[in-house]
């Protein structure tokens, strides 16, 4: 478990607490906030670059040696065994691939590094410390 920072959607207040994973498919509103009165968090629908930014956050945090990823061999296959945690209340569908690919190629927050053919990703931003 790693210690997180969540910003409440009303007032925009931090809130620290555990978390098992990287995630950005949650909305939270805090008590203050909340007509209820409660802290709330809601998961929402994952775009595909939200999955890249997840499965990276995740790989990076797992592996701290480890500088790149591929996309077939290490990104794909975290998407597709954590499918229902990274990408809640979505089919997978059969060229959900093709999406992924799209996302790492197409945003400036990965960076990549070509060996021998082969195309490695990683985030620019890579504060994903134990």
């Amino acid at each position: 478990k790693q210690v997180v920072s969540t910003q409440s959607t009303g007032v925009y207040f931090y809130f620290h607490g555990e978390h098992d994973s990287f995630q950005l498919n949650y909305v939270f509103t805090c008590k203050r906030c909340h007509d209820k009165s409660i802290d709330h968090i809601v998961r929402s629908k994952s775009t595909f670059l939200q999955a890249c930014i997840t499965a990276l956050a995740n790989l990076i945090f797992e592996n701290p040696g480890k500088r790149l990823y591929d996309k077939d061999k290490d990104i794909v296959p975290f998407i597709g065994d954590h499918w229902d945690e990274v990408m809640p209340n979505r089919q997978q569908s059969l060229n959900w691939h093709t999406h992924i690919y799209r996302a790492l190629t197409t945003e400036s927050i990965f960076t990549t590094e070509t060996e021998d053919d082969e195309t490695f990703y990683t985030l620019v931003e890579r504060s994903c410390a134990r």
